[in-house]
């Protein structure tokens, strides 16, 4: 994220995956299971850890939520990779050159309006986002990595949300990892629809 709530994002998160200070997992999706090395498809699942900063803008709590996903989708097909309670979804058509496209909930796209921040890179050979384990390295080849940033809201709430997904097309399928990031000010969640 690129405002003034950056680096308490960070600090915030470390003790929230790390230390479980101040968090609660959500219930996840679906079962977490990373492919294995005979390159099954992902299990589709998601899992949201929640921290608060109390006071932080006018007298307000903050929230701050980290989530991670991961899905396969067959090729020619679309489908959502993750959620974003209130602010919308990250969707990938599945080709041997995924696009993901982030789709706006009607009241995120009214209030602002938002500004909409992406970036692609195309990579090879990554196995996770963090290139330790996931993804079969044979099968990690044309890959894109995708960087969005999302801010919006308006006088009384605002949400800065940045989502990291690494798209890999495969033979019959596209295995999909993503990363986000939200950060929401004044009472968001008490307006903004689920």
């Amino acid at each position: 994220m690129r405002g003034p709530f950056a680096a308490l994002t960070v600090s915030l998160l470390v003790l929230c995956g790390c230390r479980g200070a101040a968090s609660s997992p959500s219930t996840p999706t679906g079962q977490s299971r990373p492919a294995t090395a005979a390159g099954q498809p992902l299990v589709t699942s998601q899992r949201t850890l929640t921290g608060k900063v109390r006071g932080s803008i006018g007298g307000y709590t903050s929230l701050i939520k980290a989530t991670s996903a991961q899905r396969s989708v067959d090729q020619g097909r679309t489908g959502t990779l993750i959620r974003l309670e209130g602010i919308g979804g990250l969707r990938v058509a599945c080709s041997t050159r995924p696009r993901s496209s982030f789709h706006l909930t009607a009241w995120a796209a009214g209030e602002g309006p938002p500004t909409v921040f992406k970036e692609s890179t195309h990579v090879s050979h990554r196995t996770s986002l963090f290139d330790t384990d996931g993804i079969p390295p044979s099968e990690a080849h044309a890959q894109v990595l995708d960087h969005w940033e999302i801010d919006g809201g308006g006088e009384a709430f605002q949400f800065e949300a940045e989502i990291v997904a690494l798209l890999t097309p495969t033979a019959t399928r596209c295995d999909l990892l993503a990363d986000a990031t939200v950060v929401t000010h004044g009472p968001f969640y008490r307006y903004a629809p689920g």
